[in-house]
């Protein structure tokens, strides 16, 4: 289940790197960790950085991500929302990290785990219900209720816009399911026609056989990863637009 999905790109292992490979495992259970501890240390060193050597130019970048994601924020949520930017923030930066060291070889993501995904979904939708009953109290019940709906078809409406709430908890994991698993199915296969390749490479000799076998296929999985780079940041941005869009609808009311 460590590997999975598809053995995290997994090829035989065979020779110098199979004696080495326990280790390797052991290694790819704990640097997580490890990569989050020096990236927070990394952090306090900059910002004790800035601190000391404070200038607006040392500032400006900080400025503007701010003032650019509280603009991207702003765009669903009006400022009475402003206590959420901070997990707007989490969100984005917690899931661009988990999707894009989930496409290291050997390395478990997280987001391609359809129970993981499923559990944060839940909760998170959890936490916006709670927030919505908090604010308006039974009024927030109108979110079930739209206007201008004939009063003989409100018990039908009601139960579909209370299904259609719940479909949210899958289709939120669903999507990042998904398009998580589909990146990774490609590497996984791009990883076996490489390795394949190079299997034939060994029979073969020449210029020619070397770059058809070697080195096309190894700039194909790179663009490919870059690639997959891209959608697994988009894919936090989407996440975390879309858990913005369901509080907005609270918001609405």
């Amino acid at each position: 289940m460590f590997f999975q999905p598809l053995e995290q790109f997994a090829t035989s292992i065979s020779g110098f790197w199979l004696s080495w490979f326990p280790f390797i495992r052991f290694v790819m259970l704990i640097d997580g960790t490890l990569v989050l501890l020096v990236l927070i240390i990394a952090f306090l060193t900059i910002a004790l950085w800035i601190e000391l050597e404070s200038t607006v130019d040392h500032l400006g970048l900080i400025f503007k991500t701010y003032f650019g994601l509280m603009g991207i924020f702003l765009t669903q949520l009006d400022f009475r929302a402003h206590n959420f930017f901070l997990l707007f923030c989490v969100f984005l930066f917690a899931f661009a990290f988990i999707n894009v060291i989930g496409l290291i070889p050997f390395y478990p993501c997280l987001t391609a785990q359809l129970v993981w995904n499923l559990t944060l979904s839940f909760c998170v939708m959890v936490g916006i219900t709670i927030t919505g009953f908090e604010r308006y109290g039974l009024s927030a019940f109108k979110l079930f209720l739209p206007h201008g709906v004939p009063l003989f078809i409100y018990p039908l409406v009601v139960f579909l816009e209370f299904v259609s709430y719940l479909t949210r908890i899958f289709s939120l994991a669903l999507r990042l399911f998904s398009n998580m698993l589909s990146g990774h199915s490609l590497l996984h296969i791009l990883f076996g026609l490489s390795k394949n390749l190079l299997a034939i490479f060994e029979n073969a000799s020449g210029f020619v056989s070397f770059i058809i076998l070697v080195i096309l296929p190894f700039v194909l999985v790179m663009v490919i990863f870059l690639f997959e780079i891209l959608v697994a940041l988009l894919q936090a941005y989407v996440w975390s637009m879309l858990c913005l869009v369901y509080l907005k609808d609270f918001y609405n009311l």
